[in-house]
């Protein structure tokens, strides 16, 4: 007797239906154990850039209207380690050619762009011609415009696609903040060559062989002096540059030789485009040559007169037509004279010329006492580069003295340990040392002042 089995069978589209459910579960699976650590990757990234237009201890996003403004990918407060916000990240993104070009902006809390990065990983531009997008000097351009007012840069020559990328990241990044932050209109960016600010018409009369001249022009952090001394041709023999508000690393390298040393041998007033800038502070470089274009005689600074001089001894004092006064020995005189000036609202009131007293005979030095034991530790800091301390020790166990080396940390913050305002304070005091507690750590540099204290 035979015997018929018929084997039953599912149908192709069942099973079609089971692989595509499997696939998908795995699908979802895999994404639900990625997702974590490609987020984390992605605002390290963020972050990483952050860091390099505006640091800071955290950063906090900002809401705003990506309707609008479709095309900037995020706006993020930067803040210190208080709390207390001290600028924004703005992140722009648009087609270029060969790829999205992004842009960020390190904004103060007014809307003015201080610091400016093109590109990120996406970055595909032509090199040689889109890709000179990513050069320092390009992103300087954008150094000192505002979210609200908008302004100018240059486009790259042969790169028409990356310009106008970086020019609608720019436009969508400044509409952002300002309505986001400001609470204004954005200010419109074009193509264009910014201006330098027109300087004081130069005084001919001024430039005399051998004259001193000062003057002083609004930097980035606040007002840049300089003081000029002519040469025999009343060109610049040598400047010096005081900037003690700029910003360091950047603004500050305007008081270096490196970058004084160029301006001699040039006649006033000084072009901007005849002298190499300092890369990333072009708003100080500005100010450098607007305050030497301005610059005055120092004599010119007071009037001087000898109306109400109440005592000349041993000599004259004489005021020439320039403003100058002139000191001359009585008849026969031969030696040195010296004199002292008593000025009241810039008049010369006073004047007494004599011969200089005799020096009085200095007492012995007491011989130097025996050099304390310098203790010396490192430990790591900022993106785990060394931070090493030296101290001495007074006789009662407290801090005598201490010295930080901080090169290796992030100029203008964590640089700022190694000066006598965050050192002082360990002086007269025992360890052990709380962030805090018994001292203080530098505005947004909270981990080069963590290892100092740990060292």
């Amino acid at each position: 007797m035979e015997n018929n089995v018929t084997k039953k069978s599912w149908p192709p589209y069942l099973i079609l239906g089971l692989i595509s459910l499997i696939a998908a579960l795995i699908l979802a699976l895999t994404n639900a154990i990625t997702a974590g650590p490609i987020a984390e990757h992605k605002m390290a990234a963020l972050q990483e850039t952050f860091s390099a237009v505006m640091p800071a201890a955290s950063y906090e996003e900002v809401s705003f209207s990506s309707s609008a403004y479709s095309n900037v990918s995020s706006i993020y407060a930067a803040k210190d380690e208080n709390g207390n916000i001290i600028g924004y990240c703005v992140t722009a993104s648009q087609q270029g050619y060969a790829g999205p070009v992004a842009v960020t902006f390190g904004m103060d809390p007014a809307g003015s762009v201080v610091a400016t990065k093109v590109g990120d990983t996406d970055f595909q531009e032509t090199t040689g011609i889109g890709a000179k997008a990513l050069n320092p000097e390009f992103a300087e351009q954008f150094t000192g415009l505002n979210a609200a007012e908008g302004g100018s840069f240059e486009a790259i020559s042969g790169a028409t696609f990356t310009s106008k990328a970086i020019l609608g990241d720019a436009n969508g990044a400044f509409g952002a903040m300002a309505d986001a932050v400001l609470g204004k209109a954005g200010g419109e960016v074009v193509f264009g060559k910014r201006e330098a600010a027109a300087a004081a018409p130069v005084d001919a009369s001024a430039l005399t062989p051998g004259a001193t001249l000062k003057g002083e022009a609004q930097g980035f952090g606040g007002k840049v002096t300089v003081t000029v001394t002519l040469d025999d041709n009343t060109n610049i023999g040598s400047l010096a540059v005081d900037a003690p508000d700029e910003t360091e690393g950047l603004g500050k390298l305007a008081q270096e030789s490196a970058f004084t040393d160029q301006f001699a041998g040039k006649s006033i007033p000084v072009a901007l485009e005849d002298i190499s800038a300092v890369s990333g502070a072009t708003i100080t470089t500005t100010a450098v040559v607007n305050a030497i274009n301005s610059a005055v005689p120092v004599e010119a600074e007071g009037a001087l007169t000898v109306d109400e001089l109440s005592s000349i001894t041993e000599g004259s004092v004489g005021l020439q037509s320039n403003g100058l006064a002139v000191v001359s020995a009585d008849s026969n005189y031969s030696g040195t004279l010296v004199g002292e000036f008593q000025y009241e609202n810039g008049q010369l009131v006073n004047a007494t010329i004599a011969t200089p007293a005799p020096a009085v005979e200095e007492p012995a030095a007491e011989p130097a006492a025996e050099a304390a034991d310098v203790l010396t530790a490192t430990k790591p800091g900022y993106d785990n580069l060394d931070v090493t301390v030296s101290l001495t020790k007074a006789a009662d166990g407290t801090v005598g003295s201490l010295t930080v080396d901080a090169s290796t940390q992030t100029p203008g913050l964590g640089q700022r340990c190694a000066e006598e305002a965050f050192t002082s304070q360990f002086v007269g005091k025992t360890a052990p040392f709380v962030l805090g507690e018994n001292v203080d750590a530098v505005a947004s540099a909270t981990l080069t002042s963590t290892a100092v204290v740990d060292a």
